[in-house]
């Protein structure tokens, strides 16, 4: 793979040292451009994970990893090591520690963002790309900060894609070592990026496409190296198997059930997929995106970098933006790993426009950026100030008629220390029983280990691998939930403990008010036979 001509208008190919005028008079480099980026992103991301209680996923996230596994029921296990791995090597569950290496994996993917558009194309194509990652909501603040697998995803794939392109550059003449050395360093860590999130077999897929599209890597489909990179990534992710296998592939097909066709198409659902994709990377970026894209793959395979590009992220764009048609809804950050293949294209735009055109339209630019910036730096300590105190919901209670979703991210530790002040937390015969794997989440993350937590539904997610509920037969157990969880639901457990009694409400508080409101409950007697759908607990009696 050469590197491809610059697009009309554009420049030759520049250094690491060409220094430019960013704004304000201020001169940089491409490589201390990325840099001024990654690291303020960084500090921003956190100070924030020093005030922003855990999400969802991460609450859930937290409480699984405790358990190591060879894999987990919603993803591959990369993420969940990762939590594991920091909270042993630090003895610490706090926010910002198990926070950390996510932070720090951002900076890394910048940093590949940067080199792959620099090596396809120009250092300030990288820089520009990595800058405008910094600039996305998608990834500077979820990706980004937040216990996700999609962290080590992008990663991965990113270091799984220079290996790929610099083993196409180089060629099959190259040194017999290098090659092997390339091809083998591509299928480590495309076997990494299965092993964050299953989103890394489209990438592979993608990648196959690409040299089946390619004249001139076809030839790629039948080395030898290429398939030894693929049975090295099958090992890397061997450890999702051997779960699956012990656990008649669940894991496998609560994933591809998201994509089974239920009922007669719904556009409208894939209208809102797009719309959240705009939403979530920043209309400002989306739009000069695929305006870049469009453009850059017209030349077709002839221009080889934007071609790699183009397939390498569009799979999960496509797919998760047509399933809606047919199945689940699906979530707008599920099409993000593809996009960020995608933005050295919009930047090597930006490189080839920027010098060639008119003073006012270069102020337009900075402009652009500036304002793009601007916003996100206002738009992060506004949502996090709000996160924390609740302020916003007091100022203006329209804006959260519907619900507050900041409310997912507060963290249970009312439930802690009113179970602490009971005496309740040191008790070796007493479990916590919770309706919805949500709010386990919740409760096992404040909890910190302290009490077994089990999730009484049909729909326990990896909580039914967490624990064999016989195991609990004769404990007392508290039944902590929100009503609006699903009415009645202390009813359920009635047919499966001696007796239920009311223990009153607990309310999980922000800056001095209540948000939300639990109802505790005491089981006495838990007779040992609720059935969950699967793990052990899945035939031990009857519901």
């Amino acid at each position: 793979m050469s590197n491809p001509v610059p697009a009309q208008g554009g420049m030759p190919v520049n250094g690491d040292r060409d220094c430019r005028e960013i704004a304000f008079g201020i001169q940089a480099s491409p490589a201390q451009l990325v840099w001024a980026a990654l690291l303020l992103g960084a500090a921003v991301r956190l100070a924030v994970a020093a005030v922003l209680g855990l999400g969802v996923d991460e609450s859930y996230t937290v409480a699984n990893a405790r358990s190591l596994q060879w894999s987990y029921y919603d993803h591959p296990p990369l993420s969940f090591w990762i939590v594991h791995a920091t909270v042993w090597l630090t003895g610490s569950e706090a926010n910002p520690v198990v926070r950390l290496p996510f932070i720090a994996l951002f900076v890394l993917t910048g940093w590949l963002l940067y080199r792959l558009g620099s090596v396809l194309f120009s250092p300030w194509a990288g820089a520009w790309a990595a800058v405008l990652a910094n600039l996305a909501p998608i990834y500077t603040i979820a990706f980004g900060g937040w216990i996700l697998p999609d962290g080590p995803l992008l990663a991965a794939m990113l270091a799984s894609a220079l290996c790929l392109v610099g083993l196409l550059q180089a060629g099959k003449d190259c040194r017999p070592a290098r090659r092997w050395a390339l091809a083998l360093g591509a299928g480590l860590f495309l076997g990494l990026a299965c092993l964050a999130k299953y989103h890394g077999f489209l990438f592979g897929a993608g990648i196959a496409l690409f040299l089946a599209t390619s004249p001139r890597h076809r030839y790629w489909l039948v080395r030898p190296e290429t398939w030894a990179a693929g049975l090295v990534a099958l090992a890397v992710f061997s450890p999702v198997l051997i779960w699956n296998a012990q656990n008649e592939w669940i894991s496998i097909a609560f994933q591809a059930g998201r994509a089974a066709a239920r009922e007669e198409p719904k556009p409208q659902q894939a209208l809102v997929a797009v719309l959240g994709q705009i939403l979530y990377l920043g209309p400002w970026i989306w739009l000069p995106l695929v305006w870049a894209v469009a453009r850059s793959v017209a030349a077709g395979p002839r221009d080889n970098g934007a071609w790699f590009l183009f397939w390498a992220g569009l799979l999960p764009i496509l797919i998760f933006t047509l399933t809606p048609l047919w199945g689940s809804r699906g979530l707008p950050h599920w099409q993000a790993p593809g996009y960020i293949f995608w933005l050295p294209l919009l930047g090597r735009a930006m490189t080839a426009w920027w010098p060639a055109a008119p003073a006012p339209a270069r102020r337009g630019a900075r402009w652009w950026l500036g304002l793009s910036a601007a916003a996100l730096l206002l738009a992060v300590p506004v949502l996090a100030s709000h996160a924390a105190t609740g302020w916003a919901g007091r100022a203006f209670p329209a804006l959260f008629a519907k619900g507050d979703p900041t409310h997912e991210g507060l963290d249970w530790t009312d439930l802690h220390d009113w179970l602490a002040a009971r005496g309740d937390l040191d008790r070796p015969d007493l479990f916590v029983g919770v309706w919805h794997w949500i709010d386990a989440g919740k409760v096992d993350a404040a909890l910190g280990g302290r009490l077994p937590v089990a999730v009484l539904t049909s729909d326990p997610r990896n909580f039914a691998f967490q624990h064999d509920l016989s195991d609990f037969s004769g404990r007392d157990a508290i039944l902590v939930g929100r009503e609006r969880t699903e009415r009645g639901w202390v009813d359920r457990y009635r047919p499966h403990f001696r007796e239920i009694e009311p223990l009153g409400e607990i309310c999980v508080g922000r800056a001095g008010h209540c948000e939300v409101p639990l109802k505790a409950y005491l089981g006495r007697g838990y007779m040992g036979d609720f059935q969950l759908p699967f793990g052990p607990s899945a035939a031990t009696g009857s519901r």
